[in-house]
């Protein structure tokens, strides 16, 4: 530690404050690793998206064979669990920042 002119305070060392900056940041990114894994997909998840490419190719299938007997059945099914899909995908990210106390955009 390296002191003042006067000899009075000891002046703060910039390779101290490096330090902890650089220890703070590796772990921020050691929180944002731990939220990755922490929270992994559902199989509620993966059954809606793949219930979402099932119904979403019955109605290609039914455009494709100009039967529409179903059309609107499938459309509704495939928006349905697309939608839900979508929105459980987007929850499950950002539960995970707010679990680990990191909110995305927000200044802390």
């Amino acid at each position: 530690m390296q002191l003042r002119k006067d000899g009075l305070e000891p002046a703060p060392d910039v390779r101290l404050v490096c330090v902890e900056a650089t220890v703070q940041r590796v772990a921020l990114e050691q929180r944002v690793a731990d939220v990755i894994v922490e929270n992994p997909i559902s199989n509620t998840l993966i059954i809606e998206g793949i219930l979402t490419l099932i119904f979403f190719g019955a109605v290609l299938l039914s455009l494709h064979i100009k039967d529409y007997t179903f059309f609107i059945f499938h459309l509704m099914l495939a928006l349905g669990f697309g939608i839900v899909f979508i929105v459980s995908w987007r929850e499950r990210k950002r539960c995970a920042s707010i679990r680990m106390g990191l909110s995305i955009g927000h200044a802390r």
